[in-house]
């Protein structure tokens, strides 16, 4: 509400009529459902990749950037399976 005041010139009230009348509470509900899961998979393959990496790193001196590499990509693979289980 705030950036739609600043930006836009809406009050709190006009931007609740024009969310409520444009947002589907399907997709309200699938957005707050989504958010936590996939904060808690990015936290867990982090910590799992950076309890592997450090085994890892002792052995081999390498840069953890991979581990970034890592969890984006499990992150974005998990949602969008996330998203196709629940279009069909």
């Amino acid at each position: 509400m705030l950036v739609a005041s600043l930006q836009l010139d809406l009050s709190a009230i006009e931007f609740i009529q024009r969310f409520g009348s444009t947002v589907d509470p399907i997709h309200f509900w699938v957005g707050l459902i989504k958010a936590p899961v996939f904060a808690l998979l990015i936290v867990h393959v982090g910590c799992m990749q950076g309890f592997l990496l450090r085994v890892v790193l002792r052995l081999l001196d390498i840069v953890p950037l991979a581990v970034l590499y890592r969890v984006f990509s499990w992150s974005l693979l998990s949602m969008r399976c996330f998203l196709y289980c629940l279009r069909n």
